[in-house]
């Protein structure tokens, strides 16, 4: 267990996500928390004493349930994940939610699915990914492996009762991590009850107060892509340069298209290679901006013209350097 431990803080090192925040902040006083939940740095301002104790123990109440980190070998995600079909495996009400959300959108864009996560695997991009990873043929999966794969990636073999969930293949595994941190800062920013708060968990940031926010080149982290403003409103950023390799100078990633069991993008000569989301709902723009990395144009578009997503805006940028926005928010590019 002792190695288990530094092998996951080892790959604890903050990836470098698109966002950074221009708050000037240092250091960690009475008024600010910071530390590490989900394999990731988060800053949390503008809480009292009395605030950062249920802060710190709602963030340990989700990692522990909603971790697919071995380390947390009993939450109810690894349960799930390891139960053979037909075992009823109990959950509490934040897994109910995240399970309940995610088919909801899942419902919208197919390209939203939780229960990629044997592809996930199979690419060898689950938690204990480390930058420095250099594959060799064999660990580069076949088509026959994919197509293998596919099949068992739906959230049909899920099955949500009322207190529990139970799977119908048994191969069948969940993770919530493109939506996870998302849900996090949406709790913890309605812990919080100053007009300053500023929640901030690996990137996907939530703001009272008006502040700016860059949006890093994705494939220049000294370099500043845009910039938007953000005000009682949450934004998140999804790229292909935090988890991925190199083979035969193929370039990998970890977000995977589950209409063919690829990186997204594989087939696409100018894919998307970021999608940054602003909306009111932190849970909200970090999924759509793992979908926005998926989907077409044509089907972004139509989205951020429905109801139900009207008050989001996106920032999409192309492996040529060019971008391409959407919705109200004035993205200010440099």
């Amino acid at each position: 267990m002792k190695n288990q431990f530094f092998k996951i803080i080892s790959i604890l090192v903050l990836p470098m996500f698109i966002i950074v925040v221009l708050l000037g902040l240092s250091g960690c006083s009475n008024k600010q928390l910071e530390g590490v939940v989900f394999n990731t740095g988060f800053n949390v301002e503008g809480i009292n004493q009395s605030e950062r104790s249920l802060i710190e123990q709602r963030l340990n109440d989700l990692e522990s349930t909603l971790s697919a980190n071995d380390f947390y070998s009993n939450s109810e995600l690894n349960k799930i994940n390891q139960a053979s079909k037909g075992t009823k495996i109990n959950i509490g009400n934040d897994f109910k939610h995240l399970f309940n959300v995610s088919k909801e959108i899942n419902e919208d864009f197919k390209s939203f699915n939780p229960s990629v996560y044997p592809l996930v695997e199979k690419w060898k991009f689950n938690y204990e990914f480390v930058k420095d990873y250099l594959p060799n043929e064999e660990d580069i999966p076949s088509k026959e492996d994919i197509d293998k794969l596919l099949p068992i990636c739906s959230l049909e073999y899920f099955n949500l009762n009322q207190d529990y969930i139970v799977k119908s293949v048994s191969e069948a595994k969940l993770d919530f991590g493109a939506i996870a941190k998302g849900y996090a800062v949406d709790e913890i920013f309605n812990i919080i009850e100053s007009k300053n708060k500023v929640v901030n968990i690996g990137g996907t940031i939530k703001s009272k107060k008006s502040i700016d926010v860059e949006v890093l080149h994705p494939r220049n982290s000294n370099k500043t892509f845009a910039k938007v403003n953000v005000e009682d409103e949450a934004i998140a950023t999804s790229g292909d340069y935090n988890r991925y390799y190199y083979f035969e100078g193929k370039r990998y990633h970890h977000i995977i298209d589950p209409s063919n069991g690829y990186p997204t993008g594989f087939y696409n000569n100018n894919p998307v290679i970021s999608a940054t989301v602003v909306g009111p709902s932190a849970e909200i723009c970090d999924a759509l901006s793992t979908v926005f990395m998926i989907e077409s144009k044509e089907n972004i578009e139509k989205a951020l013209k429905n109801k139900k997503f009207k008050d989001y805006s996106a920032l999409l940028i192309y492996k040529d350097e060019t971008y391409f926005t959407l919705g109200d928010k004035v993205f200010d590019v440099y």
